[in-house]
């Protein structure tokens, strides 16, 4: 429905790197049951930008649930998510 209906932006300025933390916390689980370590390098200047949280959210977790995917057939040492 969220297709069919799409929701108008919801700009609201934010820091980027708050928004990466909340989705790592929030995919925790699903990261650590999947053994993929994940390095966060998050720049401490990035200016704050006008963002719709809950669609970038969704983003950033679609991008995360596709690496996880992604490295099923990988060793888990090798399994690692490198955010920059």
């Amino acid at each position: 429905l969220d297709y069919a209906r799409p929701d108008p932006l919801q700009l609201v300025r934010m820091d980027l790197n708050e928004l990466i933390r909340d989705v790592l916390r929030l995919m925790n689980y699903t990261l650590h049951d999947a053994r993929v370590a994940v390095v966060l390098q998050a720049e401490p200047r990035v200016p704050r930008l006008a963002l719709d949280r809950q669609k970038m959210q969704q983003v950033l977790m679609n991008l995360l649930t596709n690496s996880v995917q992604a490295m099923e057939q990988l060793p888990a040492d090798r399994r690692r998510v490198e955010i920059h």
